[in-house]
């Protein structure tokens, strides 16, 4: 499977890589802490 990775994602730079994963990190931590600090009103 993994031989058939597109060229276009191993030409990737891995700091490019690299921030983009921190920033999804980043991005979910932020969403379980809205989740945790605001009341549960969701309906």
């Amino acid at each position: 499977m993994a031989k058939r990775q597109p060229k276009h994602r191993l030409q990737q730079p891995p700091a490019d890589i690299f921030h983009h994963q921190v920033a999804y990190i980043e991005n979910y931590i932020g969403n379980l802490a809205d989740k945790v600090t605001k009341p549960k009103n969701n309906t």
